[in-house]
């Protein structure tokens, strides 16, 4: 149990050179989680617990050196999460007994031995509770042990355990910032920087062979290939002027993938939004978006992995993954409103989207957007669709072929 969660740091010792390696071969696991490559996520236990520590270390020198906490260790915190969830669902052991020893020990909820069930605060978790997906008694959700739903509230109490941890190591390297253990890792942490902005910034979901797309008209000549996030997303954007930080990001990102440049994504949102303080206000974070301000790092286009892990939208909020956050009647409605299907398979998806992960819903809705598309190739890539910006690339080729 210790292990996964990484409460308590490895007392074996260890030369520094397998302490890089054991380093370096933990980014590249967790930049593996990106592209949701294939790959093994179990693996020698005193090696893994070596390599998150020693990245733990790296990045809470990165976030001691600033003012606040950087997107590279929001990025951190992020994957841990990922690969934690990644873990569990593919875990060999009873993951009824693991779910509740982990929750248990990060003391985040009380468990009911009699039905098996954890209880969970409604407000804890409002996704679950507006989607119907949890049986209300008295405010406490009673959340099966041995369904999906009791995963994710795992790895939302695991990252809250990860973001402290880190602030906890960063502390410490600002009490010894000129220590000679930490000198000693200024080395490594050069390498884990330069690893990590070449990974991310090599990686590229714009299709030479697609015409260009970068300004407002072109997303509305495309905008029956928009996935159902970032169709909803723009649809608020261009009838209230406005989005709130995280659907900001969220449409932000997605238009960098698309072939925005930063010239273009600055005209598009400075057009859109209703701010005579637009400089001031929101010119900064497309700057940041793009590695021209701040860390300097430029980041990717958001995965569908990061969507869905992006807190649950409060009132006035529209962003995250409609096949994981909206209610079935009010999906089925949505779909109806784009087009493209009938009924019934509205009804089947939003169904579907109930009970099965979101992004194997989105998917489907991909294939039933466009079922006149050559069958056997849209059935190739589908399975490698994980991402809004590769969904609108395969559903753009549909469309010429449908």
């Amino acid at each position: 149990m210790e292990h996964i969660l990484y409460q308590v740091p490895p007392s074996t010792p260890i030369a520094l050179d397998d302490l890089e390696d054991a380093t370096i071969r933990r980014l590249d696991l967790l930049l593996s989680l990106q592209g949701k490559e294939s790959t093994t996520y179990n693996c020698n236990i005193d090696k893994d617990v070596h390599g998150h520590f020693g990245l733990r270390v790296v990045f809470a020198m990165i976030q001691a050196s600033s003012a606040e906490k950087t997107d590279m260790c929001e990025w951190f915190i992020k994957q841990e999460t990922l690969l934690l969830q990644q873990r569990l669902l593919e875990s060999i052991q009873p993951r009824r007994d693991l779910i509740r020893d982990m929750l248990q020990a990060l003391d985040a909820v009380s468990y009911d031995e009699e039905d098996n069930n954890l209880l969970v605060p409604f407000q804890d978790i409002p996704f679950l509770v507006r989607s119907r997906s949890v049986i209300l008694r008295s405010g406490v959700a009673h959340i099966p042990l041995e369904s999906r739903h009791a995963v994710f509230l795992v790895a939302h109490h695991a990252r809250k355990h990860f973001e402290s941890q880190l602030e906890i190591q960063a502390r410490a390297c600002c009490v010894h910032p000129a220590s000679f253990e930490l000198e000693r890792l200024y080395p490594l942490r050069v390498q884990v920087e330069k690893a990590l902005q070449d990974a991310l910034s090599s990686r590229s979901f714009v299709s030479s062979s697609l015409e260009h797309i970068g300004d407002k008209a072109g997303l509305e000549r495309y905008e029956r290939c928009l996935p159902l996030c970032m169709r909803y997303l723009f649809d608020k954007l261009r009838h209230d002027h406005h989005l709130k930080y995280e659907g900001r990001n969220q449409l932000r990102m997605f238009l960098k993938g698309v072939g925005f440049t930063f010239e273009e994504n600055m005209i598009f949102w400075r057009s859109m939004l209703v701010s005579k303080a637009f400089d001031k206000k929101y010119a900064y974070n497309i700057r940041h978006s793009y590695g021209l301000v701040g860390s300097r790092f430029d980041y990717e286009p958001w995965s569908c992995a990061t969507i869905q892990n992006l807190p649950p939208p409060s009132a006035g909020q529209f962003h995250g993954c409609p096949f994981q956050r909206w209610e079935s009647e009010f999906l089925k409605r949505q779909l109806l409103q784009y087009g493209g299907i009938s009924t019934t398979t509205a009804s089947q998806i939003a169904s579907i989207a109930a009970t099965e992960a979101p992004v194997a819903t989105c998917r489907l809705y991909l294939a039933q957007r466009f079922p006149r598309a050559a069958p056997t190739a849209v059935a190739e890539k589908l399975n490698l669709i994980d991402h809004p910006n590769k969904w609108f690339d395969l559903a753009r080729r549909c469309r010429t072929s449908d």
